[in-house]
């Protein structure tokens, strides 16, 4: 995740600049501590799922930190989970719903695979200005699902029912749209995402063999300059690969300059504050 900057808003809250508020105090508070929940309530229905159980068993003694899982009923539309870090290396998974239905086993155990390739040094994108958490957690996401999905492919997950399940959900969101974004910062996202579903479909038919996929065609017609960008990007992360700390972080280089990521973020930046 990347440092806060001298004068980007202070994470505290207060409306100052950071270099003018808590640079050289302590660290700002994780601002979800007020929803937080006990691990055992959280994943209560959960432990209920033979699958889960056997996950948790093997999996969850590789995570050393603790992790504080709290409630966010303001995450994105479509979001229903999230993995992120405060300010001072706290790990927290944000929950849309609480409680957690016993058949969302698979993504809950998705989400703490995340904490498990971040502990062994993978990489990710972030952004501690809010307004950009989405196009960093985009990026981030795009190849760690990939990673997080193979492993959990050893427990049962169905690869190809998990791809249908997300694009039913992409395809009535994006039904709610007339036009993509214009704004580069917005065509960003879009990119990102559906390379994301790009990517996510060649580890599905990896695991799952070949299976008849409309959304891949009904999107291209519809945002045919997305697509094109989003189809170079798949062929520069299949040829970078991500299976290694520092191929991802190599990726992710190449992904920023790529897209011109910090330019863009500058200008969208100076707009909001104008």
């Amino acid at each position: 995740m990347s440092s806060i900057g001298r004068n980007e808003p202070c994470p505290c809250g207060s409306g100052k600049k950071y270099k003018k508020c808590c640079l050289g105090k302590i660290e700002p508070r994780n601002p979800f501590a007020s929803r937080s929940l006990a691990e055992e309530v959280a994943l209560g229905p959960l432990m209920q799922s033979d699958r889960f159980k056997k996950f948790y068993e093997i999996e969850r003694p590789k995570i050393i930190k603790p992790i504080t899982w709290t409630h966010d009923p303001n995450l994105p539309d479509g979001v229903n989970y999230r993995c992120t870090r405060s300010h001072n290396g706290e790990q927290i998974i944000r929950l849309k719903h609480v409680p957690i239905s016993i058949n969302e086993d698979m993504e809950i155990a998705h989400e703490l695979l995340h904490l498990i390739v971040d502990a062994e040094g993978f990489p990710n994108v972030g952004y501690t200005d809010q307004r950009f958490e989405n196009l960093g957690a985009s990026i981030s996401s795009m190849v760690h699902d990939v990673l997080v999905d193979a492993r959990l492919a050893a427990y049962g997950l169905d690869m190809a029912q998990k791809y249908k399940k997300e694009i039913i959900d992409s395809r009535r969101q994006l039904n709610k749209i007339s036009n993509a974004p214009t704004d580069r910062l917005g065509q960003l996202l879009w990119i990102f995402n559906y390379t994301s579903k790009l990517l996510d479909y060649e580890v599905a038919i990896k695991y799952a063999g070949p299976f008849e996929d409309d959304f891949q065609p009904w999107f291209e017609e519809k945002y045919p300059s997305i697509a094109q960008e989003s189809h170079k990007l798949v062929e520069t992360v299949n040829i970078i690969g991500f299976n290694t700390p520092s191929k991802m972080t190599a990726l992710f280089s190449s992904i920023l300059i790529l897209f011109s990521v910090n330019q863009v973020l500058s200008i969208a930046s100076a707009n909001y504050n104008k």
